[in-house]
């Protein structure tokens, strides 16, 4: 259902960590500062800025993810991280009334869907969205410097099936094969490596914060973490 593919990942530059951070620090506190999540600790945790923009008749604009985004609507995303790291994003579209589906939202949306896939016996329909031949390659992204998904001057734009977008972004210091972990099959994917995935959600800090700019960060530098981002697609009144 979702978006066609018109025409277009990210990180700061990391500060140096005061030792005796205090032990609750806000995701946008350790992007800007470079501070640590756990007290005590000087290595600095990579943080995540990630935004959604909208193109319209000026050029683009910061959207919240939380609007309601009609047929036809292009968009795109934009990351900045405090480190070097590797950006993935994964796409599930659900189909129907997007007030209907509150169940599969957030990271807990994910597990709901993975359940329902096994119990069907369907395979699941996460795609990859980034990297990909149509939106980039280049997803090591490089401290300080905003990237864009999709790459170049392209957009993705919203079909005619209202329901909602899922966007699955993972951040890791490392390459990783998410293949292995969403199960690659058939340019579809399923969940079938929980653990691997609870260790990412466990790990990930983010921000309540109701501001168009979002923000994520990990809690074990070493270690990559997952976000969620949930669009709500609605018919054009």
């Amino acid at each position: 259902m979702l978006f066609n593919l018109i025409c277009i990942t990210t990180l700061l530059a990391a500060l140096q960590c005061p030792v005796g951070a205090q032990s609750r620090i806000e995701p946008k506190d350790i992007f800007e500062k470079g501070l640590s999540v756990v007290e005590g600790t000087s290595a600095i945790a990579h943080a995540l800025k990630y935004e959604v923009l909208l193109k319209n008749d000026a050029g683009e604009s910061l959207v919240h993810a939380s609007r309601r985004f009609v047929d036809g609507e292009q968009f795109r995303l934009r990351f900045t991280i405090s480190k070097d790291s590797h950006v993935y994003v994964l796409h599930r579209t659900l189909e129907g009334n997007p007030d209907d589906m509150n169940r599969y939202l957030g990271e807990a949306g994910i597990r709901t869907i993975r359940k329902e896939d096994s119990r069907l016996g369907a395979p699941g329909k996460y795609q990859l969205l980034y990297p990909a031949s149509n939106t980039g390659t280049q997803n090591r992204a490089i401290a300080g410097k905003p990237s864009l998904v999709p790459e170049g001057g392209r957009f993705f734009r919203m079909d005619r099936n209202i329901g909602v977008e899922k966007l699955v972004i993972i951040v890791s210091p490392n390459p990783m094969n998410v293949a292995s972990l969403f199960g690659m099959v058939y340019g579809g994917t399923v969940l079938d490596a929980e653990k691997q995935f609870q260790s990412m959600e466990e790990n990930t800090v983010q921000s309540k914060q109701l501001i168009p700019e979002s923000y994520a960060a990990a809690k074990a530098a070493a270690k990559p973490i997952i976000i969620n981002v949930d669009l709500r697609h609605y018919r054009r009144e």
